[in-house]
């Protein structure tokens, strides 16, 4: 596959039917896999990972209580759908807005693979697990996180729009996390002039694609001034990352490096 592919990427990234299903410590922060999440023609499935069982403090979530059990439902499981925005809320249009999505109501799974199904009242967040298509191109979605710790009054971001190019770089000498990979507009991204950095849960992939020395190429996918008011602190920013996958190049692995 050569760099050209990448200018005829498809002009939106494909839903990805598989999440692992991580679990914060609260002790030291670090992320567990204890779970995956599918979707098929015939549901959903939800199942526990053997690491459940070892994971120091880790409790089987509410919904959940057998760690032998699959789990299969028509409906998305009320745990995951309660991480979506209900469309009766008077600012759903404006949040499927701030992810990038046209659509005015979509699949839940498309929604998820934006924000993580982040939540503030738990310790629990979905990593969707990307594909590599028929042509090798490997594409997926991110919020910016901690553009308020890096560029506060949003100048910086004030200046970008939908399309221009970004640039990723590893941030070996950050102290909040080993994993850390700035987000700038600029080549050579430092933390003086960055917009934020990838979530931590992605991170491990990105520095994999980085390491490898694939071509890649990032795009602000959405831009939401902290100014529109419906906007919070990590939905500020929302960027494509496409790139040529490295033959043999485990998904699975960079996710858990």
């Amino acid at each position: 596959m050569t760099v050209d592919a990448l200018s005829t990427r498809p002009p939106r990234v494909a839903t990805p039917h598989r999440f692992l299903v991580l679990w914060q410590s609260p002790s030291d922060r670090s992320y567990h896999r204890v779970g995956t999440l599918e979707r098929d023609t015939e549901g959903y499935t939800f199942q526990y990972l053997p690491a459940a069982r070892s994971t120091s403090g880790f409790e089987a979530f509410a919904g959940f209580p057998d760690p032998d059990v699959e789990y299969r439902s028509q409906e998305l499981f009320p745990m995951f759908a309660n991480r979506v925005m209900t469309p009766r809320r008077d600012s759903y249009g404006a949040y499927v807005q701030s992810l990038g999505l046209s659509d005015a109501r979509p699949e839940p799974f498309e929604v998820l693979a934006r924000t993580l199904g982040t939540r503030a009242t738990d310790l629990v967040q979905l990593l969707p697990v990307p594909t590599i298509d028929a042509q090798g191109l490997l594409s997926f979605y991110f919020l910016v996180h901690g553009s308020r710790h890096v560029d506060a009054e949003a100048e910086r971001l004030g200046r970008l729009q939908p399309g221009d190019p970004l640039y990723l770089a590893p941030a070996d000498d950050n102290e909040v996390s080993p994993v850390a990979v700035l987000v700038d507009s600029q080549p050579q991204p430092t933390r003086d002039r960055a917009l934020g950095y990838v979530p931590d849960v992605l991170a491990p992939l990105v520095r994999a694609l980085l390491a490898s020395g694939t071509t890649l190429r990032v795009v602000a996918e959405q831009v939401n001034l902290p100014t529109a008011g419906h906007v919070s602190d990590h939905m500020r920013l929302l960027a494509r990352i496409d790139a040529i996958a490295p033959e043999g190049f485990d998904i699975d692995a960079a996710l858990s490096s």
